[in-house]
């Protein structure tokens, strides 16, 4: 990658969306590292040997689990220095089960870079970022009312035994 600000969501895209061309074995050797690591709230490829087309295999998979799978990115960006980047969208996907429901999905990527012996830029670890209710809404649908409801129980009980904690002086 020559500019990873301008190109970072067309690889998002031909990696997720299933109405895009997918990224094929020599345009992945423009984006990634070899030894690629992706990390996924559900799956995960280590870096090592084949790892860029076993990642690749997953991207694969996860397209053909749905109808259909777009995105649209809200927020790009990424810090030379520090060769890390951040790309922040939402997946609008019709799971192959249900396909006569749309499910949204917030999802951050996270991601590393390197530098290829040609100065461009290499991803060398993806990491996806996916809230838990809106994980589990993609696999169950509807589900989202009842993680925020148990979450805000959570939420209360921890308030509940942090005050105890305080008054016994605890933390």
């Amino acid at each position: 990658m020559n500019n990873p600000m301008m190109e970072l969501p067309l690889v998002i895209n031909s990696l997720i969306a299933t109405d895009s061309t997918y990224i094929d074995q020599l345009s992945a050797e423009e984006y990634f590292a070899e030894d690629v690591e992706f990390r996924h709230p559900l799956v995960a490829v280590n870096s090592g040997v084949n790892s860029r087309e076993n990642m690749l295999l997953v991207y694969k998979y996860s397209k053909g689990l749905t109808w259909s799978n777009r995105i649209e990115v809200h927020h790009i960006w990424f810090d030379e220095s520090k060769q890390i980047g951040l790309v922040q969208y939402t997946q609008h996907i019709r799971p192959l089960l249900f396909p006569y429901l749309s499910v949204t999905m917030k999802t951050i990527t996270q991601l590393e870079f390197t530098r290829s012996a040609n100065k461009k830029w290499l991803i060398s670890r993806i990491e996806d970022v996916i809230p838990n209710e809106d994980l589990l809404n993609a696999v169950i649908p509807h589900s989202r009312p009842f993680v925020n409801y148990f979450k805000a129980l959570g939420g209360l009980a921890a308030v509940g035994i942090g005050n105890i904690f305080e008054k016994v002086g605890w933390c």
